[in-house]
């Protein structure tokens, strides 16, 4: 699957780290993303890139996550096409090689988007600044704090011959639900599925079958 990066580790946690001219660069445009034309392949830029192609002074910029040494860092910029730049597709993504860095890049453009989608307060429209001590946005004005939003990456279904088990929240909601889960993005889901159940209920998984797959890391391509 395409989340399945073992034995690469990606390390999406905030830290506070200087951007170097090897590390990668997301900026999007409209839904696009910017990519550099090379011998005929699209890939990633660099810092290095830009810097010589773009006569800007690049700062201000939003570290995103790393893995294999390399960090990926978003600049909210609009940038014109030039010099082997262009602007492509999300789609764009799911061909780069080798299949880690595919998963490494579509889980910084949600980082950088969200980044973008957050420029200013929800509640008294004030320009936000970022955090120090962790990944958030502040409002100056307000003092309101905005993190990047979670949501279920997985449903569960664990059958014991005919019977399938479900779950009941403790109050809120009367009824029967299946299995829902948050899982790291660096391991592999199958191995932390298996922890948490033998952790939890002391109960061994053995057979995973897999029923359908979302849009995952392109939730606003199709």
């Amino acid at each position: 699957m395409f989340q399945d990066i073992q034995p690469h580790i990606l390390d999406i946690q905030y830290k506070a780290k200087t951007i170097q001219n090897s590390d990668l660069i997301v900026i999007i445009r409209n839904g696009l993303i910017l990519m550099l034309s090379d011998q005929n392949e699209l890939r990633i830029p660099t810092l290095a890139d830009l810097s010589k192609h773009y006569k800007i002074k690049l700062d201000q910029a939003n570290y995103l996550l790393s893995i294999e040494g390399k960090g990926f860092y978003a600049f909210d910029l609009e940038l014109p096409e030039k010099g082997g730049f262009a602007y492509a597709d999300m789609r764009v993504l799911r061909t780069l090689a080798p299949r880690w860095l595919a998963f490494a890049m579509a889980t910084a453009v949600h980082l950088a988007n969200w980044y973008l989608q957050n420029r200013y307060c929800g509640h008294c429209a004030h320009l936000m600044e970022k955090g120090t001590d962790e990944r958030k946005l502040v409002c100056p004005n307000c003092r309101m704090d905005v993190f990047p939003k979670i949501s279920p990456v997985i449903i569960v279904g664990v059958r014991k011959q005919n019977q399938l088990l479900l779950t009941k929240y403790a109050e809120g909601y009367d009824h029967y639900a299946s299995l829902q889960d948050l899982l790291k993005l660096v391991r592999h889901w199958k191995m932390q599925l298996k922890e948490r159940f033998l952790r939890r209920r002391g109960w061994k998984l053995k057979i995973f079958t897999i029923i359908e797959v979302n849009r995952g890391h392109f939730p606003n391509l199709f």
